[in-house]
């Protein structure tokens, strides 16, 4: 690696692009579910120190069922990818190979009628060659995900059954992250 950062150049403008997998851990709520990412960026590197792009997110959220009532679970949801669309700008606070920068990322989820998607990536990044990096972060984020509730309602004397609805839920979770650039 240290080979690799001895050539490595600082940022130059332009094109760069960037893939990023990571973990998600939810951070509060009334339901909680984590996940995991894959993000991929595109745009254009306007000074040394200053980024502007707009990306597609793949968040793999798992099925999850919580707090179990009468054998049936009162909190549900099924798996999905859910796919952030975002415009991200990124301050890089050096032109050095290695380098703190700041991400903020807002943008819409596509799928699952779940809304708003923001994200604030704290990083470094670990310039190599020919506008190569690695980029390290951790994330802090927050979007909306569809849950289904379970209600208990009557159908005749002594006679019960569940239902659920859709409600939708505000998570905020912390990620970290490591990306690659080119």
């Amino acid at each position: 690696m240290l080979p690799l950062l001895a050539n490595a150049q600082a940022i130059e403008k332009g094109y760069h692009g960037m893939v990023e997998a990571g973990y998600s851990v939810n951070t509060g709520g009334t339901i909680s579910v984590n996940w995991t990412e894959i993000n991929t960026t595109h745009g254009y590197q306007a000074t040394p120190n200053f980024f502007i792009g707009a990306g597609v997110g793949f968040h793999f959220v798992p099925d999850m069922k919580e707090s179990e009532i009468g054998g049936k679970p009162h909190w549900k949801r099924d798996n999905s990818m859910e796919i952030p669309l975002y415009a991200d700008f990124r301050w890089t606070i050096l032109n050095k190979r290695v380098t703190p920068f700041v991400d903020l990322r807002l943008g819409h989820d596509l799928t699952n009628g779940s809304g708003m998607y923001q994200c604030l990536n704290l990083g470094c990044r670990f310039a190599l060659k020919n506008k190569q990096a690695i980029n390290a972060m951790l994330a802090l984020s927050s979007h909306k995900l569809v849950f289904q509730e379970s209600y208990m309602y009557n159908k005749g004397k002594y006679d019960y059954d569940w239902i659920y609805k859709d409600i939708e839920e505000s998570q905020s979770a912390v990620s970290l992250k490591v990306g690659f650039e080119f």
